[in-house]
């Protein structure tokens, strides 16, 4: 990763409001400007999180394609990924909440996996409602794979990118998340 300033991503800062303004946004400006004036908060905060989806979604397109190529998804890549980090065996309902998918989704995953060996459901010596969920040798297997293409993935993409800059976008990231979330519990709470 470049620490400095290359002079094509010079380039392509210098870019970026024109690049905003014609590869994304894809409205005649007269009508978006019907909506937003140039420069408001409105209009930039819209553009930030028209950006993050944007790329959010061309992120994971291509990265599918990647994981296509070795008979793998996202959801499975996500779900081997947080079991392999984890120190301890983790529910489903965790592991449902820790990738921020629903709970019959989850399910029918961790069912695929064990299926092809990839981790091991026990019920719960203490619950047996609770199913835990433990990666194999075979899943460690599949995880270095997946590994080795998301790692050389994540290269290609980012590493004109200067670390301050992605540190910063990490901490914004995940400060949305987090309101996110808080907005998420204040709901469930208001619905009870």
């Amino acid at each position: 990763m470049n620490n400095e300033h290359s002079p094509a991503l010079n380039n392509e800062e210098d870019s970026v409001s024109e690049e905003l303004k014609s590869e994304l946004l894809k409205f005649e400006r007269d009508n978006y400007n019907k909506y937003y004036v140039d420069g408001s908060i409105d209009d930039i905060l819209f553009k930030f999180t028209r950006a993050m989806v944007f790329s959010s979604r061309k992120w994971r397109k291509h990265l599918d394609e990647k994981l296509r190529s070795i008979d793998q998804s996202q959801a499975r890549w996500e779900t081997l990924f947080v079991l392999s980090f984890s120190n301890s065996n983790i529910s489903q309902r965790e592991l449902a909440k820790m990738i921020s998918i629903e709970a019959p989704t989850m399910v029918r995953m961790l069912d695929k996996l064990a299926k092809d060996g990839l981790i091991e459901r026990i019920p719960d010596k203490n619950d047996k409602r609770l199913v835990i969920n433990k990666i194999t040798k075979k899943g460690l297997e599949v995880v270095n794979e997946l590994k080795e293409l998301t790692d050389s993935f994540r290269m290609q993409i980012l590493h004109e990118i200067p670390l301050r800059e992605i540190e910063q976008g990490t901490l914004l990231l995940m400060r949305i998340a987090r309101r996110l979330d808080k907005i998420k519990e204040v709901e469930g709470n208001n619905s009870e």
